[in-house]
Protein backbone atom coordinates (compact mmCIF):
# COMPACT_ATOMS: atom_id res chain seq x y z
CA UNK A 1 0.00 0.00 0.00
CA UNK A 2 1.13 3.19 -0.87
CA UNK A 3 1.24 6.18 1.27
CA UNK A 4 0.72 9.52 0.60
CA UNK A 5 3.89 11.21 1.80
CA UNK A 6 4.09 15.24 1.95
CA UNK A 7 8.17 15.64 1.71
CA UNK A 8 7.99 13.48 -1.06
CA UNK A 9 7.93 15.88 -4.41
CA UNK A 10 7.55 14.24 -8.55
CA UNK A 11 9.90 15.89 -10.97
CA UNK A 12 8.55 15.82 -14.38
CA UNK A 13 10.17 16.44 -17.80
CA UNK A 14 7.33 16.57 -20.58
CA UNK A 15 9.25 15.86 -23.77
CA UNK A 16 8.19 15.40 -26.89
CA UNK A 17 9.43 12.20 -27.26
CA UNK A 18 8.92 10.63 -23.25
CA UNK A 19 7.89 11.40 -20.30
CA UNK A 20 10.79 11.54 -17.35
CA UNK A 21 9.43 11.24 -13.92
CA UNK A 22 11.55 11.57 -10.45
CA UNK A 23 10.23 10.45 -7.00
CA UNK A 24 12.71 12.84 -4.48
CA UNK A 25 12.63 13.22 -1.25
CA UNK A 26 12.91 16.98 0.93
CA UNK A 27 14.84 16.74 3.82
CA UNK A 28 14.87 19.12 7.04
CA UNK A 29 18.12 20.95 5.37
CA UNK A 30 16.26 21.62 2.44
CA UNK A 31 18.61 19.04 0.11
CA UNK A 32 16.77 16.61 -2.18
CA UNK A 33 16.63 12.78 -2.44
CA UNK A 34 16.26 11.07 -5.47
CA UNK A 35 14.39 8.10 -4.30
CA UNK A 36 12.95 6.76 -7.58
CA UNK A 37 12.78 7.09 -11.61
CA UNK A 38 10.52 6.48 -14.36
CA UNK A 39 9.54 7.05 -18.13
CA UNK A 40 6.64 6.39 -20.46
CA UNK A 41 6.28 7.28 -23.96
CA UNK A 42 4.95 11.14 -24.75
CA UNK A 43 1.20 9.80 -25.99
CA UNK A 44 -1.24 13.21 -26.17
CA UNK A 45 1.77 15.06 -27.44
CA UNK A 46 1.81 16.10 -31.21
CA UNK A 47 5.39 18.97 -31.96
CA UNK A 48 5.24 19.88 -28.52
CA UNK A 49 1.26 20.57 -28.37
CA UNK A 50 -0.94 18.85 -25.85
CA UNK A 51 -3.56 17.17 -28.40
CA UNK A 52 -5.09 15.01 -26.47
CA UNK A 53 -5.29 15.70 -22.45
CA UNK A 54 -6.53 12.46 -21.49
CA UNK A 55 -3.95 10.51 -23.35
CA UNK A 56 -1.19 12.70 -21.98
CA UNK A 57 -2.94 12.05 -18.27
CA UNK A 58 -2.21 8.27 -18.74
CA UNK A 59 1.32 8.60 -19.97
CA UNK A 60 2.15 10.81 -16.89
CA UNK A 61 0.24 8.78 -14.93
CA UNK A 62 2.56 5.59 -16.18
CA UNK A 63 5.87 7.43 -15.75
CA UNK A 64 4.80 8.16 -12.03
CA UNK A 65 3.67 5.15 -10.92
CA UNK A 66 6.99 3.31 -12.31
CA UNK A 67 9.21 5.88 -10.34
CA UNK A 68 6.96 5.10 -7.54
CA UNK A 69 6.12 1.92 -7.33
CA UNK A 70 9.38 0.35 -5.76
CA UNK A 71 9.68 2.99 -2.50
CA UNK A 72 5.48 2.39 -1.87
CA UNK A 73 5.30 6.34 -1.40
CA UNK A 74 2.99 8.65 -3.34
CA UNK A 75 4.10 12.65 -3.27
CA UNK A 76 1.62 14.64 -2.89
CA UNK A 77 2.68 17.65 -5.13
CA UNK A 78 4.83 18.23 -8.35
CA UNK A 79 7.18 20.64 -10.60
CA UNK A 80 7.06 20.23 -13.94
CA UNK A 81 8.01 21.48 -17.04
CA UNK A 82 5.41 22.27 -20.14
CA UNK A 83 5.53 21.38 -24.01
CA UNK A 84 7.49 23.61 -25.79
CA UNK A 85 5.22 24.87 -29.08
CA UNK A 86 3.93 28.33 -28.46
CA UNK A 87 7.45 28.98 -25.72
CA UNK A 88 8.57 32.71 -26.53
CA UNK A 89 11.29 34.71 -24.73
CA UNK A 90 11.22 38.58 -24.57
CA UNK A 91 13.56 41.02 -23.08
CA UNK A 92 11.64 43.93 -21.46
CA UNK A 93 12.41 46.94 -19.67
CA UNK A 94 10.11 48.44 -16.54
CA UNK A 95 10.17 51.93 -15.12
CA UNK A 96 9.31 53.41 -11.98
CA UNK A 97 10.16 57.45 -11.04
CA UNK A 98 9.87 57.86 -7.32
CA UNK A 99 7.43 59.53 -5.47
CA UNK A 100 9.94 59.81 -2.54
CA UNK A 101 11.13 63.16 -1.27
CA UNK A 102 13.89 61.30 0.61
CA UNK A 103 15.48 60.69 -2.75
CA UNK A 104 15.50 56.81 -2.09
CA UNK A 105 13.28 54.33 -3.96
CA UNK A 106 10.42 52.07 -1.66
CA UNK A 107 10.53 48.68 -1.92
CA UNK A 108 6.78 49.61 -3.40
CA UNK A 109 8.51 51.06 -6.06
CA UNK A 110 11.17 48.61 -6.87
CA UNK A 111 7.69 45.51 -6.21
CA UNK A 112 6.00 47.78 -8.96
CA UNK A 113 8.70 48.45 -11.40
CA UNK A 114 9.33 44.91 -11.62
CA UNK A 115 5.79 44.24 -12.15
CA UNK A 116 6.10 46.63 -15.12
CA UNK A 117 9.10 45.11 -16.23
CA UNK A 118 6.88 41.89 -17.22
CA UNK A 119 4.33 43.31 -18.28
CA UNK A 120 4.39 42.99 -22.04
CA UNK A 121 2.41 42.83 -25.00
CA UNK A 122 0.91 39.59 -25.61
CA UNK A 123 -0.95 37.14 -28.10
CA UNK A 124 -4.41 36.44 -25.91
CA UNK A 125 -3.38 32.58 -25.43
CA UNK A 126 0.09 33.45 -23.61
CA UNK A 127 0.84 33.88 -20.17
CA UNK A 128 4.23 34.73 -18.30
CA UNK A 129 5.63 31.94 -17.34
CA UNK A 130 9.05 33.12 -15.54
CA UNK A 131 10.04 37.31 -15.29
CA UNK A 132 13.95 36.90 -14.42
CA UNK A 133 15.46 40.29 -13.63
CA UNK A 134 18.38 40.87 -15.17
CA UNK A 135 19.75 44.61 -15.05
CA UNK A 136 19.17 47.39 -12.76
CA UNK A 137 20.12 51.19 -13.03
CA UNK A 138 18.94 53.72 -11.04
CA UNK A 139 18.95 57.71 -12.78
CA UNK A 140 20.66 55.70 -15.83
CA UNK A 141 23.18 53.77 -14.20
CA UNK A 142 24.04 50.44 -13.54
CA UNK A 143 23.82 49.24 -9.95
CA UNK A 144 24.49 45.35 -9.32
CA UNK A 145 21.29 45.33 -7.25
CA UNK A 146 18.45 47.55 -5.18
CA UNK A 147 19.73 47.02 -1.71
CA UNK A 148 20.62 50.57 -1.47
CA UNK A 149 18.51 52.34 -3.73
CA UNK A 150 19.38 56.05 -3.73
CA UNK A 151 17.56 58.25 -6.47
CA UNK A 152 14.23 59.03 -8.57
CA UNK A 153 14.10 57.22 -11.70
CA UNK A 154 14.36 53.21 -11.41
CA UNK A 155 14.66 50.37 -14.19
CA UNK A 156 14.75 46.79 -14.01
CA UNK A 157 15.24 45.02 -17.12
CA UNK A 158 13.83 41.38 -17.57
CA UNK A 159 14.20 38.36 -19.24
CA UNK A 160 9.95 37.51 -19.84
CA UNK A 161 9.47 33.68 -20.51
CA UNK A 162 5.89 33.14 -22.08
CA UNK A 163 3.99 29.99 -22.95
CA UNK A 164 0.82 29.00 -24.18
CA UNK A 165 -2.39 29.26 -21.65
CA UNK A 166 -4.42 26.67 -22.48
CA UNK A 167 -1.03 24.24 -21.62
CA UNK A 168 -1.27 25.19 -18.07
CA UNK A 169 -4.92 24.79 -18.02
CA UNK A 170 -4.60 21.80 -19.55
CA UNK A 171 -1.82 20.26 -17.12
CA UNK A 172 -3.80 21.32 -14.17
CA UNK A 173 -7.11 19.60 -14.82
CA UNK A 174 -4.57 16.44 -15.64
CA UNK A 175 -2.54 16.94 -12.29
CA UNK A 176 -5.58 17.32 -10.60
CA UNK A 177 -6.99 14.17 -12.02
CA UNK A 178 -4.03 12.40 -10.83
CA UNK A 179 -4.91 14.01 -7.03
CA UNK A 180 -1.59 16.21 -7.25
CA UNK A 181 -1.08 19.79 -5.77
CA UNK A 182 0.92 21.90 -8.45
CA UNK A 183 3.85 23.73 -7.02
CA UNK A 184 5.90 25.08 -9.90
CA UNK A 185 5.60 25.01 -14.18
CA UNK A 186 9.41 25.49 -14.97
CA UNK A 187 11.21 26.32 -18.48
CA UNK A 188 13.24 23.27 -19.30
CA UNK A 189 16.43 25.05 -19.25
CA UNK A 190 16.03 26.71 -15.87
CA UNK A 191 15.57 23.27 -14.90
CA UNK A 192 18.36 21.32 -16.91
CA UNK A 193 21.30 24.03 -15.61
CA UNK A 194 20.71 23.48 -12.76
CA UNK A 195 21.97 19.33 -12.97
CA UNK A 196 24.36 19.92 -16.54
CA UNK A 197 25.63 22.83 -15.42
CA UNK A 198 28.26 23.44 -12.29
CA UNK A 199 27.45 26.83 -10.35
CA UNK A 200 30.84 28.33 -11.79
CA UNK A 201 29.82 27.25 -15.51
CA UNK A 202 26.42 29.33 -14.62
CA UNK A 203 28.35 32.17 -13.31
CA UNK A 204 30.99 33.01 -15.75
CA UNK A 205 28.85 32.10 -18.88
CA UNK A 206 28.12 29.12 -20.70
CA UNK A 207 25.92 28.23 -23.35
CA UNK A 208 23.93 25.15 -22.96
CA UNK A 209 22.27 23.58 -26.04
CA UNK A 210 20.05 20.50 -25.21
CA UNK A 211 19.10 18.54 -28.48
CA UNK A 212 15.80 16.87 -27.78
CA UNK A 213 13.48 14.57 -30.18
CA UNK A 214 11.65 17.65 -31.73
CA UNK A 215 13.32 20.90 -30.21
CA UNK A 216 16.77 22.13 -29.99
CA UNK A 217 17.10 24.63 -27.08
CA UNK A 218 20.03 26.96 -26.47
CA UNK A 219 20.34 28.93 -23.38
CA UNK A 220 23.05 31.11 -22.85
CA UNK A 221 23.72 31.61 -18.15
CA UNK A 222 25.71 34.46 -16.81
CA UNK A 223 25.55 35.45 -13.25
CA UNK A 224 23.55 32.74 -12.94
CA UNK A 225 20.28 34.01 -14.36
CA UNK A 226 18.99 32.70 -17.77
CA UNK A 227 20.05 35.97 -19.90
CA UNK A 228 19.13 34.88 -23.70
CA UNK A 229 17.07 31.88 -25.22
CA UNK A 230 15.83 30.06 -28.20
CA UNK A 231 14.06 27.01 -29.46
CA UNK A 232 14.77 25.77 -32.69
CA UNK A 233 12.26 22.72 -33.99
CA UNK A 234 15.01 20.63 -35.19
CA UNK A 235 15.99 17.38 -33.13
CA UNK A 236 17.17 14.04 -32.79
CA UNK A 237 13.70 12.50 -34.13
CA UNK A 238 13.96 14.66 -36.97
CA UNK A 239 17.08 13.07 -38.03
CA UNK A 240 15.68 9.64 -37.22
CA UNK A 241 12.67 10.74 -40.16
CA UNK A 242 15.10 12.10 -42.88
CA UNK A 243 16.85 8.57 -42.95
CA UNK A 244 13.33 7.18 -42.94
CA UNK A 245 12.47 8.64 -45.80
CA UNK A 246 15.92 8.95 -47.63
CA UNK A 247 16.23 5.06 -47.16
CA UNK A 248 12.80 3.99 -47.47
CA UNK A 249 12.99 2.27 -44.46
CA UNK A 250 10.81 1.79 -40.85
CA UNK A 251 10.93 4.52 -38.32
CA UNK A 252 12.46 1.41 -35.72
CA UNK A 253 15.29 0.58 -38.55
CA UNK A 254 16.29 4.24 -39.29
CA UNK A 255 16.66 4.92 -35.61
CA UNK A 256 19.03 1.76 -35.62
CA UNK A 257 20.41 2.94 -38.68
CA UNK A 258 21.34 6.45 -36.28
CA UNK A 259 22.61 4.73 -33.29
CA UNK A 260 24.53 2.07 -34.73
CA UNK A 261 25.95 3.80 -37.77
CA UNK A 262 26.04 7.47 -38.05
CA UNK A 263 29.07 9.62 -37.74
CA UNK A 264 29.02 13.55 -38.14
CA UNK A 265 32.67 13.41 -38.86
CA UNK A 266 32.81 11.91 -42.64
CA UNK A 267 36.18 11.68 -42.69
CA UNK A 268 36.98 9.03 -40.50
CA UNK A 269 34.25 7.09 -42.27
CA UNK A 270 35.18 3.97 -44.69
CA UNK A 271 33.80 5.02 -47.72
CA UNK A 272 33.67 1.01 -48.65
CA UNK A 273 31.63 -0.04 -45.71
CA UNK A 274 28.23 -1.52 -45.81
CA UNK A 275 25.51 -1.55 -43.57
CA UNK A 276 22.15 -4.36 -44.25
CA UNK A 277 19.10 -2.79 -44.25
CA UNK A 278 15.51 -4.00 -43.82
CA UNK A 279 13.20 -1.82 -46.33
CA UNK A 280 9.26 -0.91 -45.73
CA UNK A 281 8.85 -3.82 -48.31
CA UNK A 282 10.28 -6.13 -46.10
CA UNK A 283 13.47 -6.63 -48.65
CA UNK A 284 16.80 -6.39 -47.06
CA UNK A 285 19.90 -4.86 -48.94
CA UNK A 286 23.44 -3.43 -47.93
CA UNK A 287 24.18 0.61 -47.98
CA UNK A 288 27.01 2.24 -47.66
CA UNK A 289 27.54 3.72 -44.26
CA UNK A 290 28.95 6.59 -45.35
CA UNK A 291 25.24 7.62 -47.15
CA UNK A 292 23.34 7.13 -44.05
CA UNK A 293 25.93 9.86 -42.60
CA UNK A 294 25.93 11.96 -45.14
CA UNK A 295 21.99 12.17 -44.50
CA UNK A 296 22.53 12.35 -40.61
CA UNK A 297 25.50 15.22 -41.28
CA UNK A 298 22.63 17.38 -43.88
CA UNK A 299 20.45 17.74 -40.91
CA UNK A 300 22.95 18.39 -38.05
CA UNK A 301 24.65 21.33 -40.45
CA UNK A 302 21.03 22.81 -41.01
CA UNK A 303 20.54 22.59 -37.55
CA UNK A 304 23.25 24.44 -35.99
CA UNK A 305 23.05 27.16 -38.88
CA UNK A 306 19.70 27.80 -37.54
CA UNK A 307 21.35 27.84 -33.85
CA UNK A 308 24.16 30.20 -34.99
CA UNK A 309 21.83 32.42 -36.85
CA UNK A 310 19.50 32.93 -34.46
CA UNK A 311 22.27 33.20 -31.34
CA UNK A 312 24.68 35.39 -33.64
CA UNK A 313 26.06 37.97 -30.74
CA UNK A 314 26.49 34.48 -28.01
CA UNK A 315 28.63 32.60 -30.46
CA UNK A 316 31.00 35.65 -31.28
CA UNK A 317 31.65 36.02 -27.57
CA UNK A 318 33.22 32.22 -27.43
CA UNK A 319 31.09 30.99 -24.45
CA UNK A 320 31.89 27.53 -23.93
CA UNK A 321 29.35 24.98 -24.76
CA UNK A 322 27.39 22.08 -22.64
CA UNK A 323 25.82 19.30 -24.98
CA UNK A 324 22.33 17.85 -23.29
CA UNK A 325 19.87 15.92 -24.17
CA UNK A 326 19.08 12.69 -25.94
CA UNK A 327 20.48 13.95 -29.75
CA UNK A 328 23.82 15.20 -28.14
CA UNK A 329 24.53 11.01 -27.70
CA UNK A 330 25.00 11.11 -31.26
CA UNK A 331 28.38 9.93 -32.46
CA UNK A 332 30.87 12.69 -33.63
CA UNK A 333 28.22 15.58 -32.25
CA UNK A 334 31.36 17.40 -29.73
CA UNK A 335 33.93 16.68 -32.72
CA UNK A 336 31.89 18.30 -35.81
CA UNK A 337 30.95 21.22 -33.14
CA UNK A 338 34.63 22.12 -32.33
CA UNK A 339 35.02 22.40 -36.12
CA UNK A 340 32.47 25.07 -36.48
CA UNK A 341 32.34 27.59 -32.86
CA UNK A 342 34.94 29.00 -30.96
CA UNK A 343 35.29 27.84 -26.99
CA UNK A 344 35.39 24.64 -24.82
CA UNK A 345 33.05 22.15 -25.79
CA UNK A 346 31.60 19.21 -22.76
CA UNK A 347 29.17 16.75 -22.97
CA UNK A 348 26.82 15.48 -20.35
CA UNK A 349 26.91 15.74 -16.91
CA UNK A 350 29.37 17.38 -14.51
CA UNK A 351 31.65 14.98 -12.81
CA UNK A 352 30.53 15.50 -8.84
CA UNK A 353 26.92 15.13 -10.45
CA UNK A 354 27.91 11.83 -12.69
CA UNK A 355 29.02 10.23 -8.80
CA UNK A 356 24.95 10.28 -8.25
CA UNK A 357 23.07 10.93 -11.30
CA UNK A 358 24.05 7.96 -14.07
CA UNK A 359 21.55 8.93 -16.38
CA UNK A 360 21.68 12.32 -18.00
CA UNK A 361 17.83 11.90 -19.37
CA UNK A 362 16.37 12.11 -15.99
CA UNK A 363 18.60 15.62 -15.52
CA UNK A 364 15.75 18.26 -16.22
CA UNK A 365 13.42 16.34 -14.05
CA UNK A 366 15.51 16.61 -11.34
CA UNK A 367 16.33 19.91 -11.87
CA UNK A 368 12.64 20.97 -11.58
CA UNK A 369 12.60 20.12 -8.16
CA UNK A 370 16.21 21.27 -7.46
CA UNK A 371 15.04 24.72 -9.12
CA UNK A 372 11.84 24.44 -7.16
CA UNK A 373 13.82 24.13 -3.77
CA UNK A 374 16.14 27.37 -5.21
CA UNK A 375 12.97 29.70 -5.53
CA UNK A 376 10.99 28.26 -2.56
CA UNK A 377 8.40 26.53 -4.68
CA UNK A 378 9.32 23.49 -2.63
CA UNK A 379 10.17 23.39 1.22
CA UNK A 380 10.10 20.46 4.07
CA UNK A 381 7.27 19.86 6.11
CA UNK A 382 8.99 20.01 10.04
CA UNK A 383 7.61 16.77 11.39
CA UNK A 384 6.91 14.56 8.16
CA UNK A 385 10.50 13.49 7.50
CA UNK A 386 11.96 10.17 8.48
CA UNK A 387 15.41 10.39 7.24
CA UNK A 388 15.79 8.62 4.05
CA UNK A 389 18.93 8.69 2.34
CA UNK A 390 20.95 11.14 -0.72
CA UNK A 391 23.11 13.20 -1.44
CA UNK A 392 22.54 15.23 -4.78
CA UNK A 393 20.62 18.39 -3.22
CA UNK A 394 23.66 19.36 -1.23
CA UNK A 395 25.62 19.47 -4.69
CA UNK A 396 23.20 22.06 -5.68
CA UNK A 397 22.99 23.97 -2.62
CA UNK A 398 24.16 27.19 -2.96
Amino acid sequence: MEINHPNFVLGLDIGSAKISAVLCEIDASNTLNLRGVGTGISAGLSRGVIEDADELQRSIERAIHRAERAVGVRASCVMTTVPLAGMQFVHHTGFVLSKSDAGKISQAEKEECLLRSRAIHKAQDQTVMHAIPLSYKIDGAPVPNLSNAIGSNLEIGSHVVLCKEDHLSSLTQVFRGLQLGINGFVYDALATAQVLLTFKERQDGVVLIDIGGRFTKVSLFHNQLLEKATIVPLGGETITADIAQCLGVSIPEAERLKVGYADLILSRVNPVTTVPIRTLSGDRSDINRSHICRIVEARVSELFYLVRKQNPAIFKKGYPIVLGGGGSYLKGMSDYLKLHVHGGIREGLPEQVSQILENSGYATAVGVVLYGLKTKAVTYHEGDNKGFFGRLGKLFHK
